[in-house]
Formats: structure tokens, C-alpha cells, sequence
């Protein structure tokens, strides 16, 4: 009787370890335009349509417009989803289903016209 009793006693702490975890989730969810809050900016996701997923650092969020990018980040676009990642310089590049883009400190725009210039 007593193993039973601890058996179900550890299940419980277990579950609610779960639980928990669930609920920091759902609040970090909540906040993704501040989870990358302590790094400056260097382009924003606009046109979203779908679910389309940031990471910088150790961190993940569902995007929402206008979701400011910092440097590092990794956008990453599911199925029947797009988005369009603006830097400041005006450059915008334009994501579609099962892009994956890392915002680099060079605009993509920039080192096209690079290229294209010493052709």
C-alpha cells in the first residue's frame, strides 16, 4: 500500500512538473514580441500569413507582424504559410512555405547589388 501510495504521489509531482511547463509556454507564447526584447533590431517580419516560427538564441516564438528581428535570428516558415523579412535599408525579402532565413548583419539586397556590380 505504501509503494502504491508513492507511485501515485510521484506521478502527481510529475504531472504537475508537466503542467508547469505548459503554462510557461503558453505565457512565452503569449509575449513573442518581447522575447528577444534585449537585442537591437536590424529588420522586422511583415506580410505574415500562415505560422511562422523565430528563434534567436535559445528561444522560439510564433511571429507576429511586425515582429521586431535581431541580428542571429532564424525565421522559419511551415506549410501554406509566407512572410516578408524589411530591414531598414528598405531591402525586403519575401518567404514563402519551407523557407528557413537567418537575418544576417548584410542585407541580402545589398550583396545582390554587389554582385551584380562587379559582373
Amino acid at each position: 500500500m505504501k509503494a502504491r501510495s508513492a507511485l501515485l504521489e510521484g506521478a502527481a509531482i510529475f504531472v504537475g512538473g508537466l503542467v508547469a511547463c505548459g503554462f510557461q509556454a503558453v505565457a512565452m507564447m503569449g509575449t513573442s514580441t518581447q522575447v528577444f526584447a534585449n537585442d537591437t533590431p536590424i529588420a522586422r517580419l511583415v506580410d505574415l500569413q500562415g505560422n511562422v516560427l523565430v528563434s534567436h538564441d535559445r528561444s522560439i516564438a510564433s511571429a507576429v507582424e511586425e515582429m521586431p528581428l535581431p541580428l542571429g535570428s532564424r525565421v522559419v516558415v511551415t506549410a501554406n504559410s509566407a512572410a516578408v523579412v524589411e530591414y531598414s535599408d528598405s531591402c525586403r525579402v519575401d518567404l514563402g512555405a519551407g523557407d528557413r532565413f537567418d537575418v544576417r548583419a548584410t542585407p541580402p539586397c545589398e550583396q545582390l547589388a554587389r554582385a551584380t556590380e562587379t559582373r
